[in-house]
């Protein structure tokens, strides 16, 4: 079952998930503390799935006011062996962007990736991103 949360309670769950996803681009307490910072207001939404007793994925999202209103999934983890919940998870994100008259669903995926989520969930690569690490 998923679940909007702004519960600050199920945040050992979000790091011990966040730990576990490979090629992080930022540490895991970064993540966090950045999710904590944002998830009161209104703009962001964290969502888990419920699974009897167990926490097994979560998405963390925002909504972006550019030039058009998108939501951008920063971060997501589902674990490989449960069912449906990227559906699910989907479902729920494009009620939440249409509910905040959002034009678009934007995510940061993985090269190796991208074809999966071409199947599943219907994104369609429009732009890719570059970086330069710098050291400071």
């Amino acid at each position: 079952m998923v679940v909007p949360i702004k519960d600050l309670r199920f945040i050992g769950y979000i790091k011990e998930m966040l730990s576990k996803i490979k090629d992080l681009p930022y540490s895991v307490e970064d993540y966090l503390n950045y999710i904590v910072s944002k998830l009161a207001f209104p703009d962001s939404l964290l969502l888990i799935n419920l699974n009897e007793t167990k926490i097994n994925a979560f998405l963390f999202a925002e909504l972006i006011d550019n030039i058009n209103k998108e939501v951008f999934v920063d971060v997501c983890y589902i674990d490989p062996k449960a069912k449906n919940v990227g559906k699910e998870f989907m479902s729920a994100l494009e009620e939440w962007a249409k509910m905040n008259q959002a034009s678009a669903i934007t995510a940061l995926v993985p090269l190796d990736k991208i074809k999966a989520y071409e199947r599943k969930y219907k994104f369609k690569p429009e732009n890719a991103y570059v970086k330069r690490r710098l050291k400071l």
